[in-house]
């Protein structure tokens, strides 16, 4: 007696007729999908973070001041930064910048939210992070909240013709510490978004092509059947 019927419970195929690997394809495809949206609005969120708050032109002619008034869209601490674009690669760089900004600066930065001075300062620390693009020199940090207006004044008390010919800009961003959370937010990026809906997609050939068939096969017994009727 031949036991393997497709009436066999362990061999029978769901009631709409797909297989079990179709179906795997397709829950696959809907998680690869949806993995790759949320992947996508992570890399938003990422470049939001990384996208500084204030970023001005200023020179370091004596008397040069201005002030600007700024919000912030995460919580977090801020850096404020004096950045000199590198215009040659770092092994060639010449001396009087690195050294300028090695020296205390002549400049005072004050940050005000509601009436108090929540940051204030010249020139305290060189930054330790390395750049090829940039030399940069932090003035202050803050913590700031998304809820809050604040004005930052900006002054310079002396000149430094050295830091003027880089066309430096005052920068004000949001630091991270290095926390596993951060470090798999930095891998969000939108090209793995895309790598993994491009997978989610080839997930869904199967399941498009089984729906497409039972499609095409109704239609025809649709037409089949009007064309009997008919006769």
């Amino acid at each position: 007696m031949n036991i393997f019927t497709t009436d066999h419970p362990m061999m029978s195929e769901p009631s709409c007729g797909m297989k079990t690997s179709t179906m795997v394809f397709t829950v696959m495809a809907l998680l690869s999908l949806v993995a790759a949206g949320l992947i996508w609005l992570l890399a938003l969120r990422n470049k939001q973070m990384a996208t500084p708050v204030v970023e001005m032109p200023i020179n370091f002619e004596e008397g040069f001041s201005f002030t600007n008034s700024f919000t912030v869209n995460f919580e977090g601490y801020y850096l404020v930064q004096v950045v000199c674009p590198r215009t040659t690669p770092v092994r060639f760089h010449g001396e009087d910048v690195f050294s300028a900004l090695k020296n205390q600066l002549p400049v005072h930065v004050t940050i005000i939210c509601g009436g108090k001075v929540v940051a204030e300062g010249d020139s305290p620390i060189r930054d330790g992070s390395f750049s090829n693009k940039e030399d940069t020199r932090r003035l202050a940090m803050f913590e700031g909240e998304p809820s809050k207006n604040y004005e930052l004044s900006f002054r310079t008390e002396g000149a430094v013709p050295a830091l003027d010919a880089t066309k430096p800009t005052l920068r004000i961003r949001l630091t991270q510490r290095v926390t596993i959370g951060n470090i798999l937010l930095h891998l969000c990026t939108p090209s793995l978004a895309s790598g993994i809906g491009v997978l989610g997609l080839l997930f869904a050939l199967s399941p498009c092509s089984f729906w497409a068939q039972k499609l095409f096969t109704k239609n025809s017994k649709s037409s089949n059947t009007k064309s009997e009727f008919k006769a």
